[in-house]
């Protein structure tokens, strides 16, 4: 449960909402593909060739202290 004011990301095509932390942003689709550009990787996690697991969102916090959030 996030206290006081929080961002909402929101996602049409996927139906995936969130609430985030205000001191917290989302990166940019172009940071979000070249993080994950590899596909075999992101593939390797199913066992379908026909299911790639492609990110919704990454986020980042304002600070870098080496935390992140992917969906």
């Amino acid at each position: 449960m996030l206290i006081g004011i929080s961002n909402t990301f929101v996602d049409l095509k996927s139906r995936i909402s969130f609430h985030y932390p205000p001191d917290w942003y989302v990166t940019s689709s172009q940071y979000t593909n070249s993080l994950f550009k590899n596909t075999s990787t992101i593939n390797s996690f199913s066992d379908k060739s026909s299911d790639a697991i492609k990110p919704v969102a990454a986020l980042l916090p304002k600070s870098s202290n080496g935390d992140s959030f992917i969906i």
